[in-house]
């Protein structure tokens, strides 16, 4: 066995980011009854039901690694035994899918919702289930701080950890099947989320942007994808985290347009700094922060989840 400071610095840092994930988790989980506030899989947004996917990945995977006497349903395959192949996906899912993504983009649900709404307890139920797959999956390896996390989830079946099954969970991970166009959406937009991020680095680093929700996003796409992108248009700025994010074709790019790719395909976009003002609530820059008598200083979203019965989220 190989030992150095380095090797202990790397196992630290895979450390800290597992716990931080579960930190962040129940954090957010506080005032969340599952049995009052669970919401069915076929309520969730797409962004939900995709993470509880990432999730429910990981859940076969640790079935198969921990092998028949952890689970009783699993037999011996490839993986089994494998503790490396599972500390990986763990880390790629709570890095990856988690820490870049997920976390960051849930963020304004939880926080900007009204507590009750149904955007914000389906975020909750998706954090639950996820959490749930991770502190199982840690469990042999890292016990005591998967009996500390144990301690503080809501509404525990059992003591310990050690007395948790993956045949209790299993049925809350049903139903979760994308449609082609919902993973190609996905998909599409992660890779084009990719690139509006580093051209915004770009731009913040040359003090010409702020954060990202001073940002404006332009995306010039093929034709064949404006059809499917364009049923999320309203929600697309949360998935990217900008302020504004508008579609046009790819023929209507101008010349300072950014090219790149994604699915394989060439898209255009344009980053630029928006001239609206911030609403004092969901940082969001917005044309009509100000327009409303009673409350001058957010924007009408944030009005309506203040005083009405909240939005709708569909996708983000």
């Amino acid at each position: 066995m190989c030992v150095s400071d380095e090797i202990l610095k790397r196992v630290a840092d895979t450390y800290r980011r597992l716990r931080n994930t579960a930190r962040f988790l129940l954090g957010n989980l506080a005032g969340f009854d599952p049995k009052r506030d669970r919401v069915a899989n076929d309520q969730l947004p797409l962004l939900d039901r995709w993470a509880m996917r990432q999730a429910q990945q990981l859940m076969q995977l640790a079935r198969r690694v921990y092998g028949p006497d952890a689970d009783g349903e699993i037999d011996f395959g490839p993986d089994t035994y494998v503790y490396s192949s599972l500390v990986q996906e763990l880390m790629r899912l709570c890095t990856a899918d988690l820490g870049a993504a997920y976390l960051d983009m849930t963020k304004d649900r939880l926080y900007t919702m009204p507590e009750s709404s149904l955007g914000r307890r389906s975020a909750q139920t998706a954090m639950l289930a996820i959490l749930e797959v991770w502190v199982r999956a840690l469990a042999p390896i890292t016990s005591f701080t998967a009996e500390e996390v144990w301690a503080e989830m809501p509404q525990r079946a059992h003591d310990s950890v050690f007395f948790a099954t993956w045949k209790e969970i299993a049925p809350e991970f049903a139903g979760l099947a994308l449609s082609t166009g919902e993973d190609l959406l996905i998909k599409q937009l992660t890779e084009m989320r990719i690139a509006v991020l580093k051209r915004a680095e770009e731009l913040r680093n040359a003090g010409q942007l702020g954060g990202s929700l001073q940002a404006e996003v332009d995306l010039f796409v093929p034709p064949l994808w404006l059809t499917n992108l364009q049923a999320a248009a309203a929600e697309l700025r949360f998935f990217f985290i900008t302020s504004e994010v508008r579609l046009a074709p790819l023929a209507m790019a101008p010349a300072e347009a950014q090219s790149a790719s994604a699915d394989g395909q060439e898209f255009k976009f344009l980053v630029t700094a928006t001239a609206h003002r911030k609403c004092i609530r969901c940082w969001q820059h917005r044309a009509e922060v100000g327009a409303h008598p009673e409350h001058p200083e957010i924007c009408s979203r944030c009005v309506g989840n203040i005083e009405g019965e909240g939005e709708t989220r569909v996708y983000f």
